[in-house]
């Protein structure tokens, strides 16, 4: 066989003194001979933030008149943090679940088939900086198995506030902040109290706070250091709890925004209860 594609013809002759018919003595065939197919991998889009999707796609350049399958026909996805020591959140993973997916391609197609869905697949990236790695291995037929690899980023960004609630207890009442920050790391919580009549606001000896006019302060740097390094397998989500004590009737609103390295969140604000 030739080592380019395209067509060649092969002829095979036998002869013999004893065959008196020379007529059937040889045969032709020609046959066509193709490239292996080449497959490429890209990930979209390339930088992420925090917390939310990308998708994946591994597609041929040009169809196949085989399908392409086998157990060695995978994508999985690794991670590199942007801060030494942080791990890779568990929720990043592929929407099929896990870090680890096969694939097909049908004969004649050119997009592959995730786990019998068809492709792109969406992942969902995580709540920590860092690169995720996609590394794929592919073979077609008896061919070689080659590997394929594409990468998409995770912000480093300011935290992230998902969801404020408050709950009225004996002495006044308790503000839950869902947050994330990919850098696993939170400086400052900044209240800021919007309400129908004036307010003493007093920090009550608790270290890291200051008060100002209708804002009160905390710094969390120290808090939250020791929370993600208690955590160091666990993402960058977070739920942080604060009681407040209230004297007389409160009523009005409470804008809520957190700092770390990279900036600020964004506000949300939530009625006193």
């Amino acid at each position: 066989m030739p080592v380019a594609a395209g067509l060649f013809t092969n002829t095979v002759t036998v002869s013999s003194a004893e065959d008196y018919n020379h007529a059937n003595n040889s045969t032709t065939k020609t046959e066509e001979l193709i490239d292996a197919p080449v497959a490429t991998l890209v990930v979209s889009p390339g930088v992420i933030q925090p917390g939310k999707q990308g998708t994946l796609s591994l597609a041929l350049t040009t169809t196949f008149f085989h399908d392409i399958t086998g157990t060695l026909n995978t994508v999985a996805m690794g991670f590199t943090p942007a801060t030494s020591g942080n791990s890779m959140d568990p929720a990043a993973q592929f929407a099929t679940g896990g870090q680890l997916v096969s694939y097909i391609i049908r004969a004649n197609t050119l997009q592959a088939e995730f786990q019998g869905t068809p492709g792109p697949i969406g992942f969902q990236a995580g709540t920590v900086a860092g690169t995720l790695k996609f590394t794929a291995t592919f073979k077609a037929g008896t061919n070689v198995t080659r590997t394929l690899t594409a990468n998409a980023s995770v912000a480093s960004a300011a935290p992230v506030l998902n969801s404020v609630g408050s709950e009225k207890n004996s002495n006044g009442f308790t503000t839950a902040i869902s947050l994330l920050s990919s850098t696993k790391e939170i400086r400052n919580l900044v209240l800021q109290f919007n309400t129908s009549s004036p307010i003493q606001l007093s920090c009550g000896g608790v270290a890291g706070c200051s008060a100002n006019g209708a804002t009160i302060s905390f710094n969390l740097s120290s808090v939250f250091s020791a929370w993600y390094a208690a955590n160091p397998a666990s993402g960058s989500l977070a739920i942080l709890r604060v009681p407040f004590t209230v004297q007389g009737n409160l009523t009005g609103s409470i804008a809520v925004s957190l700092t770390n390295s990279v900036g600020n969140s964004n506000t949300m604000n939530f009625p006193i209860p």
